[in-house]
């Protein structure tokens, strides 16, 4: 009884408040108009998401630091300090302000926020990852480096071409004792310098040709490697196998 009759108060104050124009009923067409836009923006949010993202991801591999963490602690600030940190801040505000404007859709907003969220994260993971596997970003960053690419020149070649201070990656065009001598995507010439704490993980002996990341110090067109990585698969950097001449490693060297 009691419930029914502060239920009965309650409508009676909002009927009142209407009447005394406190209170003003919104037109239909607004709330629709509201929903199209909120629709329209997490649209426009996604996509921006899964392609940041997924730049993110060729920008990783287009550099080599994709595969630093290989290199096990040796890798792990070489790694950190060279990842693209703007575009990783920009993903995680873009992905809080989807996961508030989400919240407002009825099919969103009676779940927990872990769970919105988490489904947010995946849509993006999944996404960015075949974007980032197509040939998109390859043929922007290809227009870009011959200035094609008015809007997002600067992006792709600011990125695409940044110098690692710790981290060079190129295929192997001439070898030397204790040298390896690799040629980038930018068609600079660097030195490798090989010495008895070098780790070399190969899956068999490099020849002329292949593609390797290096880590380590880098000094005027030279790097003092720390760490030396095959790569087998490395979609940034087409493996021009030309002259496969068989390049000797240092004794011991092998793992």
């Amino acid at each position: 009884m009691e419930n029914n009759q502060e239920d009965n108060s309650i409508k009676n104050k909002v009927l009142q408040a209407i009447e005394t124009g406190k209170v003003k009923m919104k037109p239909k067409w607004e709330f629709v108009l509201q929903t199209i836009l909120m629709i329209f923006g997490a649209i426009i949010l996604i996509l921006g998401l899964l392609y940041f993202f997924s730049l993110t991801i060729f920008i990783l591999r287009q550099s080599g630091l994709w595969f630093v963490p290989s290199f096990g602690y040796k890798g792990i600030m070489p790694f950190f300090s060279s990842l693209p940190w703007l575009l990783i801040i920009l993903v995680l505000v873009a992905i809080m302000v989807l996961e508030i404007l989400v919240k407002h859709f009825s099919f969103v907003y009676r779940k927990p926020v872990l769970y919105s969220f988490a489904g947010i994260v995946l849509l993006v993971i999944f996404g960015s990852f075949s974007v980032a596997n197509s040939q998109f970003h390859r043929g922007m960053f290809e227009l870009a480096e011959r200035d094609h690419l008015p809007f997002a020149n600067s992006l792709y070649q600011g990125y695409g071409l940044q110098r690692l201070e710790n981290v060079a990656e190129g295929v192997i065009r001439e070898t030397s004792d204790l040298e390896y001598v690799i040629e980038n995507r930018k068609g600079e010439s660097i030195t490798v310098i090989v010495d008895d704490d070098t780790d070399v993980n190969t899956v068999g002996q490099l020849e002329i040709g292949d593609v390797i990341v290096v880590i380590g110090q880098r000094s005027n067109g030279s790097i003092n490697a720390r760490g030396i990585q095959e790569i087998q698969d490395f979609p940034s950097m087409p493996k021009r196998k030309m002259m496969r001449d068989r390049l000797p490693l240092p004794p011991g060297k092998m793992k």
